[in-house]
């Protein structure tokens, strides 16, 4: 979805998560996911990861928009006067990661299809994780 009257246009096709991506890091797949997140006007968060059960060692890893899955039922108790908003709405959009041979990240497993609308570019500031403290 771009938002072309506002600023935000059809990114770089070298910007954008595709199958293959090499990274060094786990972080620095989460930061670029996120940076794209951003730029389209959705939110990341890390969900599932594996590890070697012998050697304790990183496998893989999913990266998710904050809208994915359902808020687990139950955590509201009946004497709730306000309750939260549901944030979580089934989304599918996603990115994996998994450890190759040669001890790079490379993204696996790509989906860029969201079930609710995205933010526009001059208020994704505002996303849950993209807010940042501001020092005074």
């Amino acid at each position: 979805m771009a938002y072309d009257d506002i600023g935000l246009t059809c990114l770089n096709e070298k910007l954008k998560p595709r199958c293959g991506l090499e990274f060094d890091g786990e972080q620095l797949a989460y930061d670029f996911y996120n940076a794209y997140g951003r730029s389209m006007g959705f939110s990341v968060r890390k969900e599932t990861y594996g590890r070697n059960k012998h050697t304790n060692e990183f496998t893989s890893k999913v990266f998710m928009c904050c809208k994915e899955s359902f808020r687990v039922k139950g955590k509201q108790d009946d004497f709730t006067i306000k309750p939260r908003a549901e944030t979580r709405i089934g989304c599918g959009a996603h990115l994996n990661i998994k450890l190759d041979s040669e001890k790079k990240k490379i993204v696996n497993h790509f989906v860029d299809e969201h079930n609710h609308p995205l933010v526009m570019s001059k208020c994704a500031h505002m996303l849950p994780l993209m807010r940042a403290a501001v020092d005074t």
